[in-house]
């Protein structure tokens, strides 16, 4: 594809071959059409906490619970919490307001419904007692907006799905249904409501015979677009 040669372009010398890591990032995608009838293997669902554990957080605290369903049962419950919060949110004034944010959700729930498992990643939302005496000290505002259990959280679902593309999975990281599951899972699952659902990833072995598996990856935005180096003289105007 066009980044991996990109990438062969600029930085490794002519012919060498592509890094692992390079590769799995450049050619992972959200997939969402799952073989039916095929469970993933218990052993393969623990290698990918295992790597999804190896990522960075802040002092090293390792904020994040991953919750694993890989029954039948498990999978239907969270469907039937999803669409029992959609209907709720229909039968209130509020649905007409929300009409095309219910009908994106909806569109997208066939992932889950046809996962052969499901990943929910939890975190600790609160502040750290030692975030919030730095920010009042420094009066940078406040921690509610920024946590970095989350930025960790999220760290861990990226290796988390770069791990189930090297094992020949296909992975969606769903974060639409969120607010239809919010606490009511934690009571589903008997974990206390400090825990926040971050992220919903659905999991299964590719179905190659759907087209929308063998679609090309969407475009990303240029580096240009999205990044820039700061020059030397715009540092030395901002100190005058």
């Amino acid at each position: 594809g066009g980044v991996v040669s990109a990438y062969m372009n600029t930085v490794l010398p002519p012919s060498s071959p592509i890094p692992p890591v390079v590769d799995a990032i450049t050619t992972r995608r959200s997939i969402r059409c799952y073989q039916a009838n095929r469970p993933i293997e218990r052993d393969i669902l623990l290698a990918l906490l295992r790597l999804a554990g190896q990522a960075p957080s802040n002092f090293n605290r390792q904020p994040w619970q991953f919750v694993v369903l890989d029954t039948p049962l498990g999978v239907a419950k969270i469907n039937t919490l999803l669409r029992e919060g959609s209907t709720q949110i229909e039968q209130t004034p509020k649905a007409e307001e929300l009409f095309h944010f219910l009908d994106h959700v909806k569109h997208w729930l066939y992932p889950l419904e046809g996962s052969a498992a499901m990943i929910l990643a939890f975190y600790k939302p609160a502040p750290e007692r030692v975030d919030a005496l730095i920010s009042d000290i420094m009066e940078s505002g406040s921690v509610q907006a920024y946590n970095p259990n989350l930025v960790s959280m999220s760290m861990a679902i990226q290796n988390l799905l770069l791990a189930a593309h090297a094992h020949g999975l296909g992975a969606c990281m769903h974060s639409g249904p969120l607010p239809f599951l919010r606490h009511k899972v934690n009571r589903l699952l008997g974990l206390p409501d400090k825990l926040e659902l971050a992220g919903l990833i659905s999991l299964g072995y590719p179905d190659t015979d759907v087209a929308e598996v063998h679609e090309p990856a969407t475009p990303r935005k240029p580096v240009t677009k999205t990044s820039r180096f700061v020059t030397d003289a715009e540092l030395l105007v901002g100190n005058n």
